[in-house]
């Protein structure tokens, strides 16, 4: 009796051949402005290997309570495509480095939300197989470095082209440059070490701020470096930071005021 006064809309999910058409057609497009043959030739396997993962996801890596975020839908697909649209085709010429961007790229989207190792091997065997059979390529060529990072604050010019970064130690050296300049400019410096691990989730969290309403939720253990590498990443991307301070007797009216101050900050001056 409840139900009868409401109205029941089921929508049912596309087919593959409605999403292949859709990633196909936007890739392709990508792919003309300039790109070698060598690398639009990967179009369709670059489509159809990611609805395979995408579909290997929702079918596998199913929601527990222990791991209740493990929900995936078709934004996931898109987001693997938004990092390999990022590539600038004067810096791209080897099919190599393309192929290294789309495990990249679902590394970061499914790899970067997976809690557990068992997880994590599981989505690197999926990449694997996909390499040996759908593009004939021997894993170890593509996972060649000792960690498979692309970022766009390696180039020392003005130019900010998202390319694979070569080297982590190089990595480590402009990171280091950006925390001095960082500690030069604000009055609280941020005395960090950075080390693999943390010049890693500086990088994820610089490809999540470059990507068009890009947004991330950052879990860990108080003092596991959130904010201040969030900061870092902020400043490198050249970003203003806007925190909300929770103090005694905060509430709602509070934080509708600090919403309006950061929506007239993005809405008025542009930042």
């Amino acid at each position: 009796r409840l139900k009868r006064h409401y109205n029941a809309v089921v929508a049912a999910d596309m087919s593959r051949e409605s999403i292949f058409g859709i990633f196909s057609t936007i890739l392709d497009y990508f792919l003309q402005q300039g790109f070698e043959k060598s690398i639009i030739d990967l179009k369709d396997n670059i489509v159809n290997c990611s609805i395979d993962t995408f579909e290997a996801a929702g079918t596998d890596l199913l929601p527990t309570p222990s791991k209740s975020h493990y929900t995936f839908n078709l934004r996931d697909i898109w987001k693997v495509f938004q990092g390999i649209c990022s590539l600038k085709s004067k810096k791209v010429t080897d099919p190599l480095v393309a192929i290294r961007c789309f495990c990249h790229e679902n590394v970061r989207v499914y790899g970067d939300r997976l809690t557990t190792d068992e997880d994590r091997a599981w989505l690197r065997g999926k990449l694997d197989g996909q390499l040996s059979t759908s593009f004939g390529i021997d894993p170890v060529k593509v996972f060649d470095k000792e960690r498979l990072v692309f970022a766009d604050f390696m180039s020392s010019s003005g130019d900010r082209f998202y390319s694979e970064v070569d080297s982590m130690a190089a990595m480590k050296t402009i990171m280091e440059g950006f925390l001095d300049d960082y500690n030069n400019m604000f009055s609280v410096p941020m005395p960090l070490v950075m080390f693999a691990d943390a010049c890693e989730h500086v990088a994820r969290v610089c490809r999540v701020l470059r990507q068009p309403s890009g947004n991330a939720l950052l879990l860990g253990v108080g003092g596991s470096g959130r904010q201040s590498l969030s900061r870092l990443a902020s400043f490198m991307s050249e970003y203003d930071i806007f925190q909300i301070d929770v103090v005694k007797g905060y509430g709602m009216t509070e934080f509708k005021d600090d919403l309006k101050t950061c929506l007239m900050k993005c809405g008025n001056e542009q930042k």
